[in-house]
């Protein structure tokens, strides 16, 4: 996962349900149930997702270096 400094509102939000994921994974592996599985998954594709492009903050001169 990206560091949360440097995540957008959206980024953030995808961090917060990669949390939730891993900890409904924990519980639901802690009672026996094999869809924790599935829910390592979505913990895994949210975290790999903060390094979108979407999830990273930029700011002014991010985009007037991109645009030179």
């Amino acid at each position: 996962m990206k560091p949360w400094r440097y995540l957008n509102n959206y980024g953030k939000l995808i961090v917060v349900c990669c949390c939730i994921n891993l900890y409904m994974a924990v519980t639901l592996a802690l009672n026996g149930d094999w869809s924790c599985i599935l829910s390592t998954i979505a913990a895994i594709v949210c975290g790999l997702a903060t390094y979108s492009k979407k999830c990273i903050y930029h700011d002014a001169s991010d985009i007037n270096n991109n645009n030179e």
